[in-house]
């Protein structure tokens, strides 16, 4: 979550994320310490992108549930357009605050990085559209509740390709740096 200090001090998005990157940092720690686990620099560093692209993640589930919910309390019928409504609220969020704060290191503002995002995200909304409809119209789960378990099938594979793709230009290999 570092490296986004490139004239932004001043900024009030940053000087929350550096707050909430400080407090995580410290809850972390102890945890770590108490459950005797040690990690290198390089595992710190991708399990905090991954701690802050969860954050992030959590703003994205925010802005894409609302639109979502605001399809689907409108018409029920309507759940598969508020699921594609709100992926594409939520990756316009997640490409503003992962380019600037989370994968910032990476220094991948461009629009070809925006182009990727999509990319990236395309591929989860349709795994996630597909869950979707299996949950509700095969499985009859509450159109209310679906999202829930498809988010965390999605989040883990989003994060990869936002690291590893998006973002980075590290291959996903043997002996990476994922934790």
């Amino acid at each position: 979550m570092d490296g986004a200090e490139d004239g932004r001090r001043g900024a009030f998005g940053y000087r929350i994320w550096c707050s909430l990157e400080s407090l995580i940092r410290r809850v972390s720690s102890s945890l770590f310490r108490c459950m005797r686990i040690e990690l290198t620099e390089k595992q710190n560093e991708t399990y905090m992108q991954f701690v802050g692209f969860c954050v992030v993640g959590v703003l994205n589930t925010i802005v894409g549930w609302a639109v979502y919910y605001a399809f689907v309390i409108f018409d029920p019928a309507l759940y598969l357009v508020g699921n594609v409504a709100g992926y594409i609220c939520g990756v316009m969020n997640s490409y503003y605050w992962n380019s600037r704060f989370v994968f910032a290191k990476e220094r991948s503002r461009s629009s070809y990085a925006l182009f990727k995002t999509y990319i990236s995200y395309g591929v989860t909304l349709v795994l996630s559209t597909a869950l979707m409809f299996i949950l509700v119209d095969k499985l009859s789960v509450s159109e209310f509740i679906a999202p829930i378990p498809t988010l965390l099938m999605t989040v883990p594979l989003n994060f990869i390709l936002n690291k590893f793709w998006t973002f980075g230009s590290k291959k996903l290999s043997k002996g990476s740096d994922i934790v």
